[in-house]
């Protein structure tokens, strides 16, 4: 204990000190790398700038001593006779007389009268002693006449015709003349890396050029001022062109490499400036840069279209030098001060670790479950402070575990209650795990499914349901609502017995809410379902009975009427009339009643087919025009001519406009309206699906709000209702009905001027 906290306050202490040193050496390092890196920046572009000055005095120095050779009045005059051996003679004399030169020059020697012509003739002598002058930086001189014929020389030519070479045409500039500079390369002639200078001699009285002078400057002297530039030992200078060769430099041959094309392009949109990057060895550098700007006018062509820039660069190792130094000074004295630092640091520890000692023995004692003992630290500090919270943790720690002794014997005799409400419940207990395995079976299950506990704890539940499938679709309702209600499925008792059960089951969670299995409650219906069934066929009989008679009564009411027997006399109408409109009313009131026994047991089956709901809906209204004539109600129609067929079963859609039919002649006064309107629209559930949709509408006595939530119930009936004659099944049925065809109803209504029911119908392509 006591070496583990003296190593983490040492440890501590020592980053204290370090950090802020890291921080400050770093801040140090960034703030003067950034300042010096600036500071050369600056100072490589200016020397970058000086460069390009010297180099742009050096090429129009070049350029004005060529110039004062051009226009020499000694030179101008041998060129001027030199043109004189032309005169008389026709253009191609003059192409064939230099054609027979240039065929024979390169096999003439320096002994032949036409090469000693050249190379030693006056102005020949006069250019050597010029170049001789000039010492190494001319490599060679030669002038050609008006026809570019050479006609003097200081070595001898690779051509003696010279008119068809660009850097004559350049300076020739259609006899108008021009200053050209050639781009710098290996001149195979005077065995150089040169730059050219060619000028015109100009005829002064007539500005016609009569000649050209062609200089060839070796760039090794000619740019020595570039080469000799050094600073350190990887400073130097560079002369590029804008497409990054290397024109000449301090340590590589001249046009032996490029720079990257990133770089270029950093210098060619600027005016100057400094940045960094990596040479030809892929050596980081900062480089100072700058255009060369020509003040002199020589052709666009000159220097092979490019610009030139100065470079000025040293290897980033050698440039920050001084940084690492003082860098190193510091880092000296920040360790020499943490040093210091933890020489303090550890006598501090020791003074901490001893009371923490009896601080780890109290604790140790009380985590063995001495809660009675007591810490006697009586320091004034942190420590002192820290002992007397755990004594009263103590203190609180031996209260609560008496009062969770206490809790947890109330806690076992309610578990003990809760076993005994389960195994003494009547109905089937069952939970499962999250794999649907049995955890808990109750007594009333070993009963009623005929297992012993023993045999099914850790068996699937699923094993219990008759359809073994089922219990997948119903675990998908509770993962999905996490709860299902009163479902209705059947079980398979061990001795194959078949039980009709409501089931309730939901999802079951620990205290912290995440779910660990299920618990359902079964409940034993067979009986209740043998009942439904002797009643459902108790209304099938009941039925039978009463519509066998009834038919034919209704069916002699209405031959008697339509005078299939003879004319009827009139007082005997009215009371025939009533014995068909009862007879249909006690054939519905059967009808209604079979049909909500078929509901109620889920035995309801219709049989689906296309059915044109227009075409069905006038003949109903045709059929109850009877029963609303007795009372003076007109009933007005606003159907759409040729419904698209919905997918329906027409018996009981029958059914369902016979019920809102009759409802609404039955709650509307003598002389009232009822109005029938059936549209194509979009369902209120479902916007999204097309629907038939038919209202009815009449003028009765309306409903009121608190009737209208639970109208559709079976035998509900709206309040003011109780004088007019009805059993309540007639809006169950239609309700159902419509549910049963994925369709919807609506009602509104405004107590004292009517109601409007509105039923839906999916269209044939909506349904599913």
């Amino acid at each position: 204990m006591l070496r583990g906290i003296q190593c983490k306050i040492l440890s501590l202490a020592v980053i204290i000190g370090l950090l802020p040193g890291m921080v400050g050496i770093t801040l140090t390092y960034l703030g003067v790398t950034h300042l010096f890196k600036n500071s050369i920046g600056n100072d490589f572009h200016e020397i970058a700038r000086k460069e390009s000055e010297y180099m742009r005095r050096v090429i129009e120095k070049e350029i004005d001593e060529v110039h004062s050779l051009a226009i020499s009045p000694s030179i101008r005059k041998y060129v001027e006779d030199a043109n004189l051996k032309y005169n008389g003679k026709g253009n191609e004399e003059t192409i064939r007389e230099i054609n027979s030169i240039e065929n024979i020059w390169p096999q003439l020697k320096e002994n032949s009268p036409i090469l000693r012509n050249i190379m030693n003739n006056e102005l020949a002598e006069y250019v050597k002693e010029y170049k001789k002058g000039e010492g190494e930086e001319y490599a060679e001189i030669f002038i050609t006449d008006a026809k570019g014929a050479v006609i003097a020389a200081t070595d001898k030519t690779s051509d003696y015709f010279q008119a068809d070479e660009r850097w004559w045409e350049e300076a020739y500039n259609n006899g108008k003349g021009g200053i050209y500079l050639s781009d710098v390369d290996y001149n195979e002639s005077a065995k150089v890396f040169s730059l050219d200078f060619c000028l015109p001699i100009m005829d002064k009285p007539n500005k016609k050029v009569i000649g050209i002078i062609k200089v060839v400057t070796d760039i090794r002297h000619l740019f020595s001022g570039i080469i000799n530039v050094n600073i350190g030992k990887t400073g130097h200078s560079d002369l590029v062109s804008s497409d990054g060769t290397v024109i000449i430099d301090a340590i590589s041959p001249p046009l032996s490499w490029k720079i990257s094309e990133g770089l270029i392009s950093k210098i060619t949109v600027s005016r100057g400036g400094w940045t960094m990057d990596k040479d030809e060895h892929e050596i980081s550098s900062i480089i100072g840069f700058s255009p060369v700007e020509w003040g002199a006018k020589f052709s666009a062509s000159s220097l092979g279209g490019k610009n030139w820039y100065i470079f000025v660069r040293q290897d980033l190792s050698e440039a920050y030098t001084p940084i690492i130094g003082l860098v190193w000074k510091v880092s000296l004295v920040g360790i020499l001060l943490i040093g210091i630092f933890t020489l303090v640091a550890l006598s501090m520890a020791r003074q901490i670790v001893r009371p923490l000692l009896v601080l780890q023995d109290g604790v140790g004692l009380i985590g063995q479950g001495k809660l009675n003992h007591r810490l006697e630290i009586k320091t004034k500090d942190e420590i002192g402070g820290l002992a007397n919270s755990i004594n009263k943790m103590a203190v609180e720690l031996e209260n609560r575990t008496n009062e969770l002794e206490f809790q947890r014997g109330e806690l076992e005799e309610t578990k003990n209650y809760l076993k005994n409400i389960l195994e003494h419940s009547a109905d089937i207990v069952i939970t499962t795990d999250l794999n649907g395995n049995i955890v808990e079976f109750n007594k009333a299950a070993e009963e009623i499914l005929e297992y012993s506990k023993e045999e099914v704890i850790g068996k699937p539940a699923g094993e219990f349901y008759l359809n073994k499938s089922e219990r997948k679709n119903i675990m998908e309702i509770v993962y999905k609502d996490g709860r299902v209600n009163n479902y209705e499925t059947t079980f398979k008792t061990k001795n194959g017995r078949v039980l009709y059960v409501s089931l309730t089951l939901s999802q079951l969670k620990d205290n912290s809410g995440k779910i660990i299995g299920t618990v359902g409650i079964s409940r034993d219906v067979t009986a209740k379902k043998n009942l439904d069934q002797m009643k459902l066929d108790f209304m099938y009989m009941l039925t039978h009975d009463i519509k066998s008679p009834l038919s034919i009564l209704l069916g002699l009411s209405t031959m008697i009427l339509d005078g299939k027997f003879g004319s009827v006399d009139d007082k005997f109408i009215e009371p025939l009339r009533s014995i068909y409109s009862s007879g249909r009313k006690i054939s519905s009131l059967v009808d209604n009643c079979l049909t909500s026994a078929l509901i109620e047991t889920g035995k309801l089956n219709l049989e689906m087919k296309p059915v044109k709901v227009d075409v069905v809906l006038n003949s109903i209204i045709k059929l109850m025009n009877l029963q609303a004539e007795k009372k003076r109600i007109e009933i007005r129609t606003d159907i759409q001519k040729s419904f698209p067929d919905v997918m329906a079963d027409e018996i009981y859609l029958d059914r369902v406009f016979i019920n809102l039919l009759s409802n609404a002649i039955k709650y509307t006064p003598d002389g009232g309206e009822i109005r029938v309107k059936g549209q194509i629209t979009e369902g209120r559930v479902k916007p999204h699906k097309k629907y038939v949709e038919i209202s009815f509408t009449d003028t009765g006595i309306g409903i009121s709000e608190e009737d209208i939530a639970g109208l559709f119930n079976k035998y509900k009936r709206a309040k003011g209702a109780g004088r007019i004659e009805g059993t309540g099944l007639g809006l169950f049925i239609v309700k159902s009905i419509i549910d049963l065809h994925d369709g919807e109803v609506d009602l509104k209504s405004k107590v004292g001027e009517g109601s409007t029911f509105t039923i839906r119908l999916p269209l044939k392509k909506a349904r599913g």
